[in-house]
């Protein structure tokens, strides 16, 4: 009998150390799922900050052509202010002109109606 109970308890031992090995090796895989599921998610955030810095660069690059679009529409239309500026300019000068040509010619009309004095 005591061959037996030795057999037994060594059969117990062996079974408990098996218990601790698969348990040991439950928590391995659970170990080993969890860093590559962390890896994964490593990865994923890497490309995740790829794409966000990738967007935020298109979205200054759309920035930077709206703000160029707006700065060139306001110098084409500080151009066009300036442009009609010179243009009102110079039909001011043309009605000056205008006004100086009438003058001259209404003093050359009255010089013509006076009649010449002689001193005779």
């Amino acid at each position: 009998m005591r061959h037996t109970a030795t057999h037994c308890n060594t059969l117990q031992h062996t079974a408990t150390h098996c218990n601790t090995l698969q348990h040991t090796a439950t928590r391995c895989n659970t170990l080993q799922y969890s860093a590559k599921h962390y890896k994964t998610l490593q990865n994923n955030g890497k490309h995740r900050h790829e794409r966000h810095t990738l967007c935020l660069r298109e979205i200054d690059r759309q920035t930077d052509r709206q703000t160029d679009r707006q700065t060139d529409k306001q110098t084409d239309r500080q151009t066009d202010r300036q442009s009609e500026q010179e243009r009102e300019r110079q039909r001011q000068r043309e009605r000056e002109r205008e006004k100086e040509r009438a003058r001259e010619s209404e003093s050359e009309s009255e010089s013509e109606k006076k009649p010449l004095v002689s001193n005779e």
